[in-house]
């Protein structure tokens, strides 16, 4: 017997024949809340990723003082290769159906990648771009060399929801023009 957890869930359709109007909007609600739990689900998956790759690649030495084990293109390559394999598995998942599903879900998305990073990566890259510890001062000096080194690319990874949510919106409609002639 095999057991499968998945945390995406599948939204029901639009539109069930034969439903009254208050179980159509129930069910539109409904299609919402599904839609902001895998858009934050596929959030997290997509920061874990490139985070939990790279727990393999920079390690802290006795001193405490993180080593890298490949150069900085190197690095910067795994992280987008492995943020964008993860992005492409969420964006199949969470299926986007219309270009307004892709949008919000690229945009819930890139909110969650950004919070997790303030609040993980940000305090971590403190001591490395400031040379001082964790404090409100050095944590805010260093979120712009955050956001330009790493947060900014992280629009790279959000984009394929645009796009796959678009497309699924395109072929529906040529479906449905093919259905009807």
């Amino acid at each position: 017997v095999s057991c499968k957890f998945d945390l995406f869930i599948v939204p029901p359709c639009h539109y069930f024949p034969g439903a009254s109007r208050n179980n159509i909007k129930c069910i539109c609600i409904i299609k919402e809340i599904i839609m902001a739990w895998n858009a934050i689900v596929a959030g997290i998956f997509i920061w874990i990723v490139p985070f939990a790759v790279s727990c393999f690649v920079i390690m802290p030495d006795e001193n405490g003082n993180l080593i890298k084990f490949l150069d900085e293109h190197d690095f910067k390559t795994l992280m987008m290769v492995s943020g964008s394999i993860a992005s492409t598995f969420a964006t199949i998942k969470s299926a986007p159906r219309t270009g307004r599903d892709g949008i919000v879900y690229a945009l819930v998305t890139l909110l969650v990648n950004w919070a997790l990073d303030l609040l993980v990566l940000v305090p971590l890259m403190v001591s490395e771009t400031t040379n001082s510890k964790l404090s409100l001062e050095s944590w805010s000096e260093t979120v712009p060399v955050w956001f330009k080194q790493i947060g900014s690319k992280y629009i790279g990874f959000i984009l394929i929801f645009v796009a796959a949510g678009y497309n699924a919106q395109a072929a529906l409609k040529e479906f449905e023009k093919e259905k009807n002639s």
